[in-house]
């Protein structure tokens, strides 16, 4: 059947069809960004394509920001020797071995 041949009330069902699933898609790529600004993996965005955005939105709701990650610490401050990012509680930097006296890395200390 061709689209010159649907009547108007199946170019409406099809115009709908079409605009819930542009909807769709585009709340499941919004949940893949609201996971990843949560720290959370994106494929919470696969998930929300497959099942439904809205649970995936109240999930990640309520599951709140990743705080346990290693790897997304942004508490993180440069140390004086190399230059690279250490904890503020650091007494000796992991990457150049130099030691980070006790009022050095309070200095450091982000407030």
């Amino acid at each position: 059947m061709r689209l010159a041949e649907l009547g108007p009330r199946e170019l409406i069902v099809l115009g709908l069809a079409v605009l819930v699933s542009l909807a769709w898609i585009l709340a499941a790529i919004g949940a893949g960004f609201y996971a990843a600004r949560l720290r959370r993996t994106a494929a919470w965005g696969l998930l929300a394509l497959i099942v439904s955005p809205l649970p995936v939105y109240l999930l990640l709701f309520g599951m709140g920001r990743r705080e346990d990650d290693d790897e997304y610490a942004d508490d993180r401050v440069a140390c004086p020797f190399c230059a690279e990012e250490v904890k503020p509680e650091a007494i000796l930097c992991p990457h150049c071995h130099s030691e980070l006296t006790r009022t050095r890395a309070e200095r450091l200390r982000p407030r």
